[in-house]
């Protein structure tokens, strides 16, 4: 019987925009904190996930934006950076880039030798 995976957003994450959301979220929050502690003003840092099923399939398309103040000198910066990921619903909702039923031939390969 197949294990089927528990839902992790950290995988989810690290999956999104090929691999470079993570990346990005983490630079964002640099940048804000450095702000806050250099000027000494609130930052901030969103990031909003939109889900829309594509067609009929067990498939989502995700927007993921990312939204982010920074304090400066005089006043803050903002910046937003929008992308889209197409990722499939498994079983018991995880959302992965392959299906659960994508059979793992590095694994299949080990079992046999």
């Amino acid at each position: 019987m197949k294990k089927q995976r528990e839902p992790n957003i950290i995988s989810t994450i690290e999956d999104m925009d090929n691999g470079t959301l993570a990346q990005k979220l983490s630079t964002s929050l640099a940048a804000a904190t450095r702000g806050a502690i250099g000027h000494g003003k609130k930052g901030r840092v969103t990031l909003t996930i939109d889900i829309d099923q594509i067609g009929e399939a067990a498939q989502v398309q995700l927007t993921h934006k990312i939204s982010s103040v920074v304090p400066t000198l005089r006043g803050k910066r903002s910046e937003e950076d929008t992308t889209q990921t197409a990722m499939f619903v498994n079983e018991n909702g995880y959302v992965s880039i392959a299906p659960d039923a994508q059979v793992d031939f590095f694994n299949e390969l080990k079992e046999q030798a």
